[in-house]
């Protein structure tokens, strides 16, 4: 179909410090909060599916 676009996308993020580090905490749209915890070691999948249609 012409000017109808489906898109995937996927990250994988993964972090190892040697020593604890502080992770700001964000809202789910993705505004810092102000506060922060305290992490080690920590992976995370993120994925995103786009339809979009052009008129």
């Amino acid at each position: 179909m012409k000017d109808f676009l489906i898109g995937v996308e996927a990250l994988y993020i993964q972090v190892d410090p040697r020593e604890r580090v502080a992770v700001p905490i964000t809202t789910a749209s993705g505004d810092p909060t102000g506060t922060f915890r305290s992490t080690g070691w920590e992976d995370m999948w993120e994925g995103r599916l786009r339809v979009q249609r052009d008129f």
